[in-house]
């Protein structure tokens, strides 16, 4: 185990109690956010990757699209979930819907949680992919080779690259000409 494990480990445990202690309305914003997030993500993140690359001089350009990538998610997903949200916690202040969403919330429990992980798992895909397809030709001494390195000698990486076809099936209709090449099949690590 090293430190990327541990970091997963640490990304996974603080999704589960935050999802624990948010209740079921936040958690399903959430989850609509990350899956709205990773579909803008990938629609827009090769032309802004490429106005980051005009932007820096000398950047490489897995490097200006890894970047357009992670603040596209970020900002997206972000700003898609703080709209659910104050819409969610607007109608739940209303007391007509009280009963619905404790009886909701308990029967959806289970469901929200195989969906948190499903998603929770997919952008931790993303993201190892994302870092392995810029980590993969660092020269070494670098940053991204320190990265390359933790990749390949990460237990829990490895997992994530295989189970990258299966999760990637649930933004594939969004892209009817084919997956974007951040979310196809994973480099070799």
């Amino acid at each position: 185990m090293n430190i990327l494990d541990i970091l997963i480990l640490a990304i996974f445990a603080g999704v589960i109690a935050t999802g624990f202690f948010v209740g079921i309305g936040r958690a399903l914003s959430a989850i609509v956010a990350i899956y709205f997030g990773t579909v803008m993500s990938a629609t827009f993140y090769r032309p802004f990757g490429g106005a980051i690359e005009r932007a820096v001089g000398g950047i490489n350009p897995d490097t200006a699209r890894l970047i357009a990538f992670l603040l596209l998610f970020t900002f997206t997903s972000v700003g898609i979930g703080y709209v659910i949200i104050r819409t969610v916690d607007s109608v739940s202040t209303s007391n007509r819907f009280v009963i619905l969403n404790n009886i909701g919330g308990a029967a959806l429990g289970i469901v929200v949680a195989v969906v948190t992980i499903t998603l929770s798992i997919t952008v931790t895909v993303i993201l190892i992919q994302a870092l392995a397809q810029t980590s993969i030709d660092a020269a070494d001494g670098t940053v991204l080779a320190s990265l390359r390195t933790q990749i390949r000698g990460s237990a829990l990486a490895p997992v994530f690259l295989d189970l990258l076809p299966y999760v990637t099936t649930i933004v594939a209709p969004w892209f009817p000409g084919g997956l974007p090449p951040i979310l196809t099949a994973a480099p070799r690590i």
